[in-house]
């Protein structure tokens, strides 16, 4: 008997071998693009490597401020769900509404 899955073998040797040898200057060239990107931040680092105190105040101030409003925000959407979930008549939510 003769399979033809056994042919495969001898076919698809040159073309893997072939694609390994394309492969080798492929991750050549990511390897040294990614050591250059390594030294390009490691050299940003070491130009600003602390936040200045002013910086860090305003960020902190931005923290807070967007924390409020992420509370009141929530607080708004438990009262509309509240609202929404309370059995009224079209003809009382819409006297409220007006």
């Amino acid at each position: 008997m003769n399979f033809p899955i056994a042919s495969f073998g001898d076919d698809l040797a040159p073309i893997i071998i072939g694609g390994l040898f394309l492969m080798i200057p492929i991750v050549a060239i990511l390897t040294k693009h990614q050591q250059k990107m390594a030294q390009i931040l490691g050299a940003q680092q070491q130009q600003n490597p602390q936040i200045s105190p002013i910086e860090l105040e305003q960020l902190r101030n931005l923290l807070h401020q967007q924390s409020i409003a992420i509370d009141n925000l929530t607080e708004s959407q438990k009262e509309l769900a509240r609202r929404l979930d309370q059995p009224t008549s079209l003809s009382n939510r819409l006297e409220q509404s007006s």
